[in-house]
């Protein structure tokens, strides 16, 4: 649901510590039962029981959260996703539903473990099936927990055909200042082949939105190495 991550460069000294540390400071990138949150909390490189790396690395100071839901599963995709169709009033009930887990998990995480947030990437699934009080709700959280820098990136992957500009401007209300848009590729063909819920009008009328939003800090998500992709 919630991972932060320091942005400290570990050098072979510092990884041989770590390597001679106890191994209950050793552990890493668990996800079952309790230990789930401690050894996502590692990342950091960080202990409060102990103290012994407090001093030596940087605190967190980035978020990412999983949003799961899709509208269907692309034919590549391998990630944890919830498959939740097009019914959008099913896609409100399932995201305030998972709400109370995510700020149940972010409450949960000390707060010697970061400092204020630089960076919060909102990933998926498709974060823009979300309403934008959801991800209100999410930023608002993140701020009470862990403070947010001033000048902060708050990024969120967005796909065509599940935002209109009422909702885009909500995002943006919401605190988003970067959007990811979820492009993978300019053919019509191609998107139904991989399984894309959208489609290459959806796209153009998705940069539109953007624009006509004042986005300017945007990118496109692209896939190379297609099947049968010429290359040029």
């Amino acid at each position: 649901l919630l991972a932060v991550f320091s942005a400290q460069k570990f050098n072979r000294e510092s990884r041989m510590e770590m390597l001679r540390a106890p191994a209950r400071f050793r552990e890493f990138s668990s996800s079952r039962g309790k230990g789930r949150n401690r050894d996502v909390r590692r990342c950091a490189g960080t202990s409060v029981e102990s103290g012994v790396f407090e001093k030596k690395y940087n605190v967190a100071h980035a978020a990412y959260i999983h949003v799961p839901f899709c509208r269907r599963r692309c034919f590549y995709c391998d990630f944890a996703v919830s498959i939740v169709g097009d019914n959008k009033s099913r896609w409100e009930k399932e995201h305030y539903k998972y709400l109370d887990l995510l700020l149940q998990e972010i409450k949960a995480t000390p707060r010697e473990y970061a400092s204020k947030l630089k960076t919060i990437f909102f990933g998926g699934g498709t974060p823009s099936l979300a309403p934008p009080d959801f991800i209100k709700e999410v930023i608002a959280a993140l701020r009470s927990r862990y403070g947010i820098e001033d000048d902060a990136e708050i990024s969120m992957e967005m796909d065509p055909g599940t935002f209109n500009l009422e909702k885009l401007k909500g995002f943006i209300d919401a605190g988003v200042t970067r959007v990811s848009l979820g492009v993978q590729v300019f053919d019509e063909d191609r998107l139904s082949a991989i399984g894309r819920a959208h489609s290459l009008k959806d796209v153009y009328d998705a940069v539109g939105t953007l624009e006509r939003a004042g986005v300017e800090n945007f990118s496109l998500d692209l896939i190379s190495g297609l099947p049968s992709r010429k290359h040029k």
